[in-house]
């Protein structure tokens, strides 16, 4: 099963989200995209042989962040959930917040505590969900295909550092401990703990 929509209709509907595991995608138009690039030092122009495009109603979208759950419904709707997380003090110094959440208000606002912000940039998105019979037994494994067949920007996993898309041009050496990271994924480390502790001011 695979159901493309907006994120203000997950939020208007729960029950659009099932309570099993699956795969998802979140998709935004060019100029959110642009966004998070530039946020990132990454350039259009870069990237853009290395994304997932697809027309929605004419309009195009890119997919910037692929992920996984044992349980889709709680991964949107909990207290520290991608749709319905609460950016709280608790959730924010423990770490409690769904990583995309967490970046999406880190990269574009470097502000944990911005909540309501965060919301009006998710509403602009759109998410798509896999799940069923055919991935409930490997959807780890599916999210992991998916993920490096594309470049996501918003996603730094370690899985990431398999795939050549992601080494190609984004490759450098930390001058301090001469290992090999990626830059892309550092600015992402580096954007997160900055918004954290400017978050933990305000709340």
């Amino acid at each position: 099963m695979v159901v493309l929509t907006d994120v203000l209709n997950l939020r208007n509907d729960h029950d659009l989200v099932p309570k099993c595991s699956g795969v998802y995608k979140w998709w935004c138009k060019r100029d959110l995209l642009m966004r998070v690039l530039d946020s990132l030092d990454l350039s259009f122009n870069e990237v853009n042989s290395d994304l997932e495009k697809k027309s929605i109603d004419g309009v195009d979208y890119y997919c910037i962040y692929v992920g996984d759950s044992s349980n889709l419904y709680k991964r949107y709707f909990s207290n520290a959930g991608h749709i319905s997380g609460q950016h709280n003090r608790r959730n924010i110094e423990k770490g409690f917040l769904s990583t995309y959440r967490v970046s999406i208000s880190s990269i574009l606002l470097g502000d944990q505590s911005k909540e309501l912000e965060t919301n009006e940039i998710l509403d602009q998105m759109k998410v798509e969900l896999f799940y069923g019979e055919d991935i409930e037994g490997n959807y780890h494994d599916f999210q992991n295909q998916q993920i490096n067949s594309y470049f996501r920007p918003v996603n730094n996993d370690d899985i990431c550092k398999e795939n050549p898309l992601y080494s190609e041009f984004r490759h450098y050496e930390n001058p301090k401990t001469k290992n090999a990271h990626f830059k892309y994924s550092w600015k992402i480390t580096q954007l997160r703990n900055e918004a954290k502790k400017e978050g933990l001011k305000h709340v």
